[in-house]
């Protein structure tokens, strides 16, 4: 007659030996969860098998699911089948440029607003209106402003005070361009009547003096052997 060796055993959901119902390497059976369990010989009972057929078997799972469905986690230890959302199904909706953002309806729709200027963190319109042509500059900081695109917002050029007339010179002390009276240097030109072809310059009065060349002011024309005289004409000597 064959001997029946039986193994400490539960038949309770979830009951687990304590270390005092074990021996050291003594095994223990929890029949329903279809656990093996041992004492180590730091006296812990630790699970050393386990016969779970299935996922919904094992007790962080919350739910059997359905078809079609995936695990899901949704605790700090346990999971769940959920209806899986497919990527094809998914669509998005970009709005006019503005505050940036992005946003999920919670079906699948992703709605995606893109950033314009006034909608960047680090652009600054409180300071200024956006008004048509201003320019934007680095304020320094990380951030930037718009300004008006004008002379005087330049970083070399200084403006104060400007009249009619002025002119903008270089200020080698200060290394900018600045705004100064006219004090009269403009040049002036002067056309004389023609005669023998000359160029004079003024430098009291800043004007130059043109005479323009008639026939008997050019070099290459000879009036000294004969004067010219109406119907006259003139020919090459050939030299």
């Amino acid at each position: 007659m064959s001997t029946i060796i039986k193994l400490k055993r539960s038949e309770t959901g979830a009951a687990v030996p304590a270390p005092a119902d074990l021996e050291t390497g003594e095994v223990a059976l929890n029949t329903v969860d279809k656990k093996i369990y041992t004492k180590t010989s730091g006296a812990t009972v630790v699970e050393v098998a386990n016969g779970i057929d299935t996922i919904v078997e094992l007790t962080d799972v919350t739910n059997s699911g359905s078809l079609g469905q995936v695990l899901k986690k949704i605790g700090a230890s346990t999971y769940a089948f959920s209806t899986h959302r497919a990527l094809d199904a998914l669509t998005v909706t970009t709005n006019a440029a503005g505050a940036p953002s992005l946003s999920f309806n919670g079906t699948n729709t992703l709605t995606y607003t893109p950033p314009d200027f006034e909608g960047l963190s680090d652009v600054d319109v409180s300071t200024s209106a956006t008004n048509a042509n201003q320019q934007m500059i680095s304020d320094g900081d990380g951030t930037y402003s718009f300004q008006d695109n004008n002379l005087g917002n330049h970083a070399d050029v200084t403006v104060t005070t400007v009249q009619d007339g002025d002119i903008l010179a270089w200020n080698s002390t200060s290394n900018l361009w600045e705004n100064v009276t006219d004090t009269g240097n403009a040049l002036s030109v002067t056309v004389a009547a023609a005669g023998s072809s000359n160029l004079t310059y003024d430098s009291a009065t800043k004007t130059f003096t043109y005479t323009p060349s008639d026939f008997e002011g050019l070099s290459d024309v000879d009036t000294a052997t004969a004067t010219s005289t109406a119907n006259m004409r003139m020919v090459s000597d050939g030299d």
